[in-house]
């Protein structure tokens, strides 16, 4: 079993096994030491759906620690980032070596690209599925 990635979230609200926990999602910077000077640091709300065992020690607004295997978080690359990488300069590759046409190649990777997008979109609760993520209460609040 792989090491989980780990984050901390608050219960919004808990039906089941279900929990709705918000997290806060920082940008690369938001770590840096210049951050308090820099205007570019960005921060936004998350709310995702997690899997608690013992649900019975949880309340809401109860601070809690999100965990996911860290091979979904490989997954979760590769199916956003690296397939539709290999699309798009596989079609560029294709297409230019079929048309000898570059206005036409770029617009044809950017088309399957596109495509590519669409059909993740459109599987995006069977993909959703794959991707568990559970909570466990912390033991210390702060």
């Amino acid at each position: 079993m792989s090491t989980p990635l780990c984050s901390e979230g608050i219960v919004k609200n808990i039906e089941g096994n279900s929990i709705l926990v918000e997290i806060t999602m920082k940008s690369a910077c938001a770590s840096c030491q210049a951050k308090g000077v820099c205007p570019s640091i960005e921060m936004k709300q998350e709310i995702i759906k997690a899997t608690s065992v013992h649900p019975e020690e949880l309340a809401v607004g109860d601070r809690v620690k999100i965990t996911m295997e860290r091979s979904m978080g490989g997954k979760a690359v590769t199916i956003g980032y690296l397939l539709p990488l290999f699309v798009m300069v596989g079609t560029l590759f294709v297409a230019f070596t079929l048309s000898n046409n570059e206005l036409l190649s770029v617009i044809l990777a950017l088309v399957f690209t596109a495509i590519y997008y669409l059909i993740v979109w459109l599987f995006g609760k069977k993909i959703d599925r794959q991707f568990t993520f559970y909570a466990e209460k912390e033991d210390s609040i702060l």
